[in-house]
């Protein structure tokens, strides 16, 4: 299935599955919503970096404008950091990246 411009999944890692580091599934569609698709890529930036996001953005053929992913991006991570929890010490994490540029 592929995603349409517009629509939004929610991926991050904490709803992707992986088995031997193939991808297997995507749960978690509550928060499924049509809006603006750089979110999603700014989750996977958050989380993966970005030698994967520049992946992703091949791959996905006319990714969103590159300033609106490192935005979302940013305060993903630093509404992760500051709600603490198990997603905090990934989102500390990839300040680093986030903010380097």
């Amino acid at each position: 299935a592929s995603v349409m411009l517009g629509e939004r999944i929610d991926l991050g890692a904490e709803h992707l599955l992986e088995s031997g580091g193939v991808l297997t599934g995507v749960i978690d569609w509550t928060d499924a919503a049509v809006t603006d698709p750089a979110l999603d890529f700014a989750r996977l930036y958050r989380d993966f970096g970005p030698d994967f996001l520049a992946r992703v953005e091949q791959e996905y053929g006319d990714p969103p404008p590159r300033d609106r992913i490192l935005f979302f991006a940013r305060c993903a991570a630093l509404e992760d950091a500051a709600y603490g929890g198990p997603h905090a010490r990934a989102a500390v994490r990839s300040l680093s990246w986030l903010f380097s540029t």
